[in-house]
């Protein structure tokens, strides 16, 4: 019989724990935006076949703070914008088209800065989104996100109320929705 001595019973645990978040830290994610699909083939375009059209948009899900009417600042858990930036600071919804959508947003640009963002379709674009090196050919814009600029954006990002989405009717819409905090604490992948 195998007996397991009280260093072992205590070793054993936190060796599977950290396998569990070894194995986590690997992981990456991606964003989902299609630009065509079975029930809009044209994706972006209207036609008479396919009325609405392929729309998207991602969030963040994260802390925050809210300020109150008296002024003081209240810690919430809320949704930030991590696509559409530009429009949003117009006061327009962030929902994009997929052909805007599928833009990495500027990587050098300041995210409260919109005098850095550009303009056109980057400044919509999907926050974090670059080239995926792993993908065959190499460098080609698949979904792939880099966390480190979600982080940028992302934490202390929280709004109240979240951000605003505009879909019609017929219109295919894909949220992507990234926990933030996953993204620090990749253990904590439930």
């Amino acid at each position: 019989m195998l007996s397991i001595s009280h260093f072992g019973r205590l070793l054993l645990p936190a060796l599977l724990l950290s396998l569990f978040a070894g194995a986590a830290s690997a992981q990456t994610f991606r964003v989902q935006c299609p630009q065509t699909t079975t029930l809009h083939p044209n994706g972006s375009s209207l036609s008479s076949t396919s009325p609405g059209r392929v729309k998207c948009q991602q969030i963040s899900g994260g802390d925050g703070f809210a300020t109150m009417g008296d002024g003081t600042q209240t810690y919430l858990f809320a949704f930030g914008p991590l696509s559409g930036l530009k429009d949003m600071a117009d006061g327009l919804p962030g929902t994009q088209l997929a052909n805007v959508f599928n833009t990495p947003f500027p990587s050098d640009a300041d995210v409260h800065d919109s005098s850095t963002w550009g303009t056109g379709a980057a400044a919509n674009g999907a926050v974090g989104l670059v080239p995926d090196p792993n993908s065959v050919p190499p460098n080609q814009l698949n979904g792939h996100v880099d966390p480190r600029l979600i982080m940028d954006v992302g934490v202390l990002n929280g709004n109240m109320p979240a951000p605003l989405m505009a879909i019609e009717e017929d219109d295919e819409f894909f949220l992507t929705l990234t926990n933030v905090g996953q993204i620090m604490r990749p253990d904590l992948f439930e």
